[in-house]
């Protein structure tokens, strides 16, 4: 559950952020590029909230096998979502 915390509140940042984004650092990464990338983080936080709700559903219904393999391909997908932050930070900000 913190995890889901740390997803949604990690989301917000990001999206309050976009516009801050400077394409014209020390590597100029084009916009494109990092449209794409946060594309791909957007779709990926869209997929772990699904996760995560099925997770949820699975706990309640106590079927903890499936609970269990929902939490960690949501969090895995959450770490990737993570690194596309990083990668996209350190291309536009040197």
């Amino acid at each position: 559950m913190a995890l889901r915390a740390a997803l949604l509140a990690t989301r917000h940042c990001v999206l309050l952020n976009l516009d801050k984004i400077d394409t014209k650092g020390q590597h100029e990464v084009k916009q494109t590029t990092v449209t794409a990338l946060l594309d791909a983080y957007n779709r990926l936080q869209e997929i772990i909230f699904d996760l995560y709700a099925e997770y949820e559903k699975a706990m309640q219904n106590e079927f903890y096998a499936d609970a269990s393999l929902l939490e960690a391909r949501a969090e895995r997908l959450f770490e990737e979502a993570e690194s596309i932050i990083v990668v996209i930070q350190e291309q536009t900000n040197g």
